[in-house]
Formats: structure tokens, sequence, C-alpha cells
């Protein structure tokens, strides 16, 4: 099993891989180094040429790792093993901010014209930038002084993602405001860019907040980080979210579902559990607002009409029931809301806004994000309504942890069209 330093010591010592991808790129350049001082020199401030960013991702292109491996690399505290972690994280957060910066840049039109495109650009490149002028680590003494970097780093990100797992204020403007507009097709080349952006944005999140949290003191039950848990309980997180979810939409529509939670409590397995909440949370939440709109509908509410419940009314549950086997865990929740228009099925997986007294703009955003972070360990999200019944949604995680490989670019589309009730999700896959 490799670990994250052997990861760095590889892509350290690559210097003829590097070289050839060089010699093909637009910048005649013979190290990673004068690579970078190069793109410090002609950057605007938005950045540098694509043709510097593309040369920079492909001098050291990303290198996707598993949960095995990062929980190996924070169990080894030694100095030499930190420093070349912290070798590894410096290049690899470079590599992924080039490559969000450089689908930033090349989004399609008229997206690309947009403010909140322009805004994302410089506070990518700023990031980026930071990366690129922080010295070389060759030193225990380097590695404290990155640490400490990467702390202020770290509040820098807090700032970018405010909401995390939600989306900045720039990107929901990017997604609300600036999609609105567009027709079906250009919508999907949008949508496609998007999952990109946003998966590779989990990534950074995702090795950033391990070494922080690596080289801070270990937490009991946790990987020598607070990203993985050793012993992630999905039951429990469930459970968890469940509490959450009821709590903010008693607050909101002054009622709010129940919720049963079916498994093993004492089942679990090494995982993020940011991302199990993650995922579980928003469909508890769609599929709750969308019980409480259907109730409203059925007792004479009206679409953008907001609906005042009694706290009488027999509202019926939202079941999530948890398996796991040896290979996977899988998540089966199923309400009783309706379901979903086959016509509006192709619009699933779309960043759009949404209109009315039950939900927000930013709603719409969330679905595809829960699949993003369900494909960023090798994960799944499916859906099948039942049209005047409700919808089920199907999650599937690996079990094993050296099978939770990162994927840091969107699964190619599938191609082949069955006609079948997942057709119009695969075409968006």
């Amino acid at each position: 099993m490799r670990s994250l330093h052997i990861l760095s010591r590889r892509v350290s010592a690559a210097t003829t891989s590097q070289r050839a991808c060089l010699r093909h790129s637009r910048c005649s350049l013979s190290t990673y180094g004068d690579l970078t001082a190069a793109a410090l020199s002609e950057a605007s401030s938005e950045g540098p040429s694509l043709d510097m960013l593309d040369a920079l991702t492909e001098a050291s292109p990303p290198q996707p790792v598993s949960i095995s491996q990062m929980m190996l690399a924070s169990g080894r505290t030694s100095p030499a093993v930190r420093l070349a972690n912290a070798q590894f994280l410096r290049r690899e957060l470079a590599s992924r901010r080039a490559h969000v910066l450089s689908l930033l840049r090349t989004m399609p039109p008229p997206l690309a014209s947009q403010p909140a495109v322009a805004r994302l650009c410089v506070l990518n490149w700023q990031r980026l930038k930071g990366l690129l002028t922080l010295p070389e680590l060759s030193t225990a003494d380097d590695e404290k002084a990155f640490a400490a970097a990467m702390l202020d780093h770290s509040a820098a990100i807090d700032g970018e993602s405010r909401r995390w797992p939600h989306l900045s204020p720039e990107e929901e403007a990017l997604c609300v405001d600036a999609l609105g507009t567009l027709q079906r097709e250009p919508h999907l080349a949008v949508d496609k860019q998007l999952d990109a952006i946003f998966l590779a944005r989990i990534g950074l999140r995702v090795l950033h907040e391990h070494y922080i949290r690596a080289v801070q003191p270990p937490r009991q039950g946790y990987a020598g980080a607070r990203a993985i848990q050793l012993e992630c309980s999905p039951v429990a997180v469930c459970e968890e979210a469940a509490a959450a979810t009821r709590q903010q939409l008693q607050q909101r529509y002054g009622a709010a579902p129940p919720v049963e939670v079916v498994g093993e409590r004492g089942h679990s397995f090494a995982f993020v559990p940011g991302h199990v909440r993650a995922v579980v949370g928003a469909l508890l939440f769609n599929s709750s607002v969308a019980t409480l709109r259907h109730a409203a509908l059925a007792a004479g509410g009206g679409q953008h009409q907001q609906y005042s419940f009694s706290g009488d009314e027999r509202l019926p549950a939202v079941r999530v029931i948890v398996a796991g086997g040896d290979d996977l865990v899988q998540v089966k929740l199923l309400d009783q809301a309706g379901g979903i228009r086959r016509s509006s099925l192709s619009n699933v997986w779309s960043y759009r806004a949404l209109d009315s007294a039950w939900w927000r703009p930013a709603d719409g955003l969330s679905l595809p994000l829960t699949r993003l972070f369900c494909q960023y360990f090798g994960g799944s999200l499916a859906l099948v309504p039942v049209e005047g019944v409700g919808t089920d949604c199907y999650v599937a995680f690996n079990r094993r942890a050296e099978d939770n490989v990162e994927v840091i670019l969107p699964r190619a589309r599938l191609r082949s069209s069955t006609g079948g009730i997942f057709d119009a999700q695969e075409r968006r896959a």
C-alpha cells in the first residue's frame, strides 16, 4: 500500500516525465520551477494564459489518492514523512488549482463573460499564486513553515467556502443567476463543466483538510485527521442528518415529516463522515420538503403559495435504509412525496435555480452536488421516481478503504441508451 509520502517521492523524482511533458507544451522550459516562475511573471489579475495553465497541469498532473493511502500517510509522523507529505500536498494543490482555473477560463459562452466567473478566476488565481510563491521544501523547518502557511490558507478556504459543503456566494451566483437564461444544449455543456470544477473543489478541500488535521494532535477514533473516521457508522450519521433536517424544516416551515432510519448502528467503515452527511442530508432535505409540498397541495395550497401547517397533519415518513456488505455500503431513501414527472427527469442533475414558496433558488443546486460527493470516492447516486407516489434514492459508497480512490475528473458520459427508467439520468452522467 503506497502512502502519500511515497507518491510525493514519485512526483518529485519524475524529472524525465516532467521534461517530456514540457517539450510538448508551448512553453519550452526545462524545470517545473522555471515554469512556475514564467507563470507568475506573465499573469494578469485572473492568472496566466491558458497555455501556461495547461503546461503547469501537464508538468505535474493531479495524482488521485485513496483513503487507505491517506490513512497510512497520516499515521506516520516522523519528520521525513511529514516533509514528504508537505512536498506532495504543495505540488498537488497547485496542480488542482491550475486545473480549476483552466476550467473557469474555458467556460462555454455566454457564461465566460459573467462577473461571477471573473470573480472566481481572480479568487482561484490568488490561491494558486499563494501556493506557487511558497519556497521549496527541503528541511523539517521548511515543513513547519509550510504547515503554518497551510493553517492560514485553511482560513482563506473557509472564507471561500463559507458554508461548506454548500457553494460560496460567487459559485451560487454563477449557477443561479448565469444559468437561468441558457437553453437546453448550452446548459448541458455548462453542467458538465461545472461538474468538473466542483469535483476538483471537493478534492482540494479534502486533501487540504486532511493535511491540516494530520499535523495537529489526533482526535480519538480518527486516522490522524478529523477528515477520515476509522469506524464511521452510516446509521449514526443518517440519524444526525435526520435530526438536523427536521430542525431546519421546523424553523423554516413550521413542520417536518418524521424520518425513520433502519439499519445496524454498529456497522462501520473507514470513510469521511462529512461526505455521508452531505449526501444523506441533501437527499433528506429534498424529500422532506417535497413531502411538505405534496401535503400542502393536497390540502388546497398552491405551488407558489406558502402553506401554514397546523401541526395536526399526519405526514408520511421518509424512510432511510442502510445496509453494509463486503464491498459496498448502501443507503436507500424512500419518500411518498408524489414522485417526479418523467418529462422532468432530464433536469434532475442540472444546476438550476428553483422558484416557488417551497424551494429557494440555491436548493436547485443540491442534487448535482450531492452526486459529486458520491462519485468523489467512486460511489454512485441514482433516483427512481414513481409519479404520483414518491421517489426512491439509491446511494452506494465503497466499503474498502483501498477502493475509495479519488475521482478527480467526472466520469465519461454513458453512451448506451437503454430507454429504461435510468436513461434520462445516464445521459447526464
